[in-house]
């Protein structure tokens, strides 16, 4: 059976195998081999990974410097296996490729798109908030408008109902100037 180890590190199993990381690798007697507890911990976090039928399911190497959730702004996260399906897509590199570099260079990788997240989450921040602030000023200038009409409202009303109140009270100021 070929076991494939997706840890960022070289594995030791109880015979002496040494499982490289993202290579597939034959170890014999692995039926006897995965009753261990630490061989059946790691297969079901999914650290290592057994062929079926002699094909080989791929798994992306990690980084292991930061947390499974990474949050990118205040109460927004994002899942670290995201991140780095998104840092391997970036990189354009076969997931073999991605796989045989150097952890410190996956690593860097990673972190440069955690810093794309963060940046765009921030970019994204700011246009909120100039946007809600954009809105507030709309409304004030709308309740000005109708302050100067004598218009009565609750400040509690749609903008689109205020917006309606000033367009019929400005027809009413126009119809009362012709008449």
């Amino acid at each position: 059976m070929e076991i494939t180890n997706s840890h960022t590190g070289p594995l030791g199993l109880p015979d002496g195998t040494i499982l490289a990381p993202g290579i597939p690798t034959k170890v014999e007697n692995w039926p006897q081999m995965k009753k261990n507890a630490v061989v059946r911990a790691w297969l079901e976090a999914k650290v290592l990974n057994e062929s079926k039928d002699g094909t080989y399911v791929a798994v992306l190497i990690g980084t292991d410097i930061f947390p499974s959730e990474i949050e990118i702004s205040e109460g927004k996260t994002v899942a670290l296996g995201d991140v780095v399906a998104q840092s391997h897509t970036d990189s354009g590199l076969s997931l073999e490729d991605w796989n045989s570099l150097p952890s410190a260079e996956r690593d860097a990788k990673i972190g440069a798109t955690v810093d794309q997240l963060k940046s765009a989450a921030a970019a994204e921040a700011v246009e909120k908030a100039k946007a809600a602030k954009q809105a507030d000023q709309d409304r004030a200038a709308l309740y000005a408008k109708l302050d100067a009409l004598g218009v009565t409202y609750d400040k509690r009303t749609g903008t689109a109902k205020l917006q309606a109140a000033l367009e019929e009270a400005e027809k009413a100021k126009a119809a009362k100037n012709e008449g």
